[in-house]
């Protein structure tokens, strides 16, 4: 079981050193990228042209959706715009955090 774990450990280390390879090899500005964790901490990149704005989450004001358990947070207006919240995490099926914890909102 530790042996089981420990090469599990290894190979999440070997994706994010290729990650950060990545994300730091070509940092011309059609590569450059916003890497973030998610609430398992692990690692994910996204095209920084395909990057609107990022948001300090807890400075904006939401209206929540009534059902808690799906995907949609909620809405919001930014910039008068109204935007869908999705939480990322429970988008992709992985563990989430409490909601206080995250910083950042991608749009």
């Amino acid at each position: 079981m530790i042996e089981q774990h420990q090469e599990q450990k290894n190979i999440s280390v070997e994706i994010e050193d290729e990650l950060i390879r990545l994300v730091t090899s070509n940092a011309d500005a059609s590569s450059q990228y916003v890497v973030f964790r998610n609430g398992d901490d692990e690692l994910f990149a996204i095209n920084v042209a395909k990057v609107e704005e990022l948001i300090v989450f807890d400075s904006i004001v939401m209206a929540k959706n009534s059902k808690m358990d799906g995907v949609i947070l909620g809405v919001s207006k930014v910039r008068d715009h109204i935007n869908t919240i999705i939480l990322f995490d429970r988008w992709l099926g992985r563990s989430e955090k409490p909601l206080d914890e995250y910083e950042l909102i991608m749009m």
